[in-house]
């Protein structure tokens, strides 16, 4: 969720700032392409043109990018397994993230998830100011924000709920990007906002604000059929949208679509531990059309998890599904 609660604080920020607000939120996150970004940002003397910036970084690169640009703010979601396709071990990530945020000296707030292990790990030793968010009742109650897991209003396009905030009580938002997960980013941007002493309910309205990036819950309507289109790349990703589809009450078809090509550092081998039978379970799910280079791999999953044959689809060639 890094790029999702980087555009919501980056949204949130403007509301205060106004223009004076970079941002690089469309997932850019390697210390070439943020200095880029700042480069871009700047006039033809060399000063930048903005006084604050919202930036999303790279776990690796944490240190590095830390140490250039000296955060007031460091905002830490959580890990996960996911992080191991790219990383031989959660504990050399949480490494990676610690020695960043001790670049800063203590100067930058820590905005982190009470609900995850390593954020809260990383909480519980970091010696400055530290901001929490998470469940409500989590971490004895010593919650900046926290959420009690209800929402209402709930569309296929977002839904509403409510946050409990420190100094002010409960504080109304809603999200236009669907998916329940996306609370804990919305909480991640509040909590943010508290850390640069802002009011929290002056600005949560304008999540609602906030819309799916390209490619992540992006909506779209093809030959008048509603479609969504989601960026999945890791188990993280694939159990959030098996939660969504099954929040769905209405019947569907599913594209499950690979990248023609992968970097040299990533591998599917995830695919084998995903909770298919979740999947499964969703009634409302009419057919599955497989495609992509590791398609035959990902039928043989679907079919070892008890799929029912009549329900799947391998495609090997390009072709439009109505």
């Amino acid at each position: 969720g890094k790029t999702t609660t980087v555009h919501m604080l980056s949204k949130l920020m403007k509301k205060r700032f106004g223009e004076d607000m970079m941002e690089n939120t469309f997932g850019v996150n390697l210390p070439q392409s943020i200095t880029f970004e700042f480069i871009r940002n700047t006039d033809c003397l060399g000063r930048m043109k903005y006084r604050y910036a919202g930036l999303e970084c790279d776990e690796e690169f944490m240190p590095e990018v830390c140490r250039a640009v000296r955060p007031e703010v460091v905002v830490m979601t959580n890990l996960g397994e996911d992080q191991l396709d790219r990383f031989p071990s959660l504990e050399y990530v949480y490494e990676h993230i610690r020695s960043g945020l001790e670049a800063c000296d203590g100067s930058a707030a820590l905005c982190a998830n009470a609900d995850d292990e390593y954020a809260s790990r990383l909480a519980s030793e970091y010696g400055g100011k530290t901001l929490l968010f998470g469940k409500a009742g989590g971490n004895g109650g010593n919650l900046c924000v926290s959420w009690d897991g209800t929402v209402s209003d709930k569309t296929e396009d977002g839904f509403s709920y409510s946050l409990e905030v420190e100094g002010e009580g409960a504080v109304a938002a809603a999200s236009s990007i669907p998916g329940m997960f996306n609370v804990y980013n919305a909480m991640a941007a509040i909590t943010a906002v508290k850390a640069f002493g802002m009011t929290a309910g002056d600005y949560a309205q304008y999540l609602k604000d906030v819309l799916p990036a390209a490619n992540r819950m992006e909506a779209f309507t093809m030959d008048g059929i509603p479609m969504r289109m989601s960026l999945v790349k890791n188990m993280s990703s694939f159990d959030a949208m098996v939660d969504y589809v099954a929040s769905l009450e209405y019947d569907m078809v599913i594209v499950l679509a690979q990248a023609a090509e992968l970097p040299d550092d990533m591998s599917f081998e995830w695919i084998g531990h995903l909770d298919l039978p979740a999947l499964k379970r969703v009634a409302h799910i009419k057919k599955i059309f497989l495609t992509g280079k590791m398609a035959q791999v990902w039928y043989d999953h679907f079919a070892e998890s008890g799929f029912d044959a009549e329900k799947m689809a391998l495609m090997n060639k390009r072709i439009r599904v109505f």
